[in-house]
This record gives structure tokens, sequence and C-alpha cells, in this order.
């Protein structure tokens, strides 16, 4: 599994995406069929949000959290 981290307005710390791979890392005990997840992290005004996209066996599972 090749875990995508992008940062848009937010500056990439070692400890940051140390945390994304740790979390995101944990949807490998559900599918081995994982490929590339996108994770992408966003900072737009005092609004943080986060957008992870996993494609899976066709179809694409995507989830956001603000």
């Amino acid at each position: 599994m090749n875990i995508i981290i992008r940062g848009k307005h937010i500056e990439l710390t070692d400890a940051l995406k140390e945390y994304v791979n740790k979390r995101v890392g944990k949807l490998s005990k559900y599918s081995d069929q994982f490929m590339d997840i996108q994770v992408t992290l966003l900072v737009e005004r005092d609004r943080h949000r986060v957008e992870v996209t996993a494609p899976l066996s066709g179809i694409i599972l995507r989830g956001e959290e603000e």
C-alpha cells in the first residue's frame, strides 16, 4: 500500500506524515488490495479538513472530515 500525502496551505512535518501513515495504514487490515491511497490535508481560513481517497477493486472509497 502506497500512501500519498499532500498538503494545501499547510506545512507537512515529519510528525504529521508519520501520524497520517499510522492512521491510514490501519486500512490494510480490511483488505490487501489497497494500492495508492491519497490523503490531502487542507487549511482554509479557520477550517482544517482531511480528504482520503482509496481505489479498491473497481470502486473508489472516499472519506472527508472537518
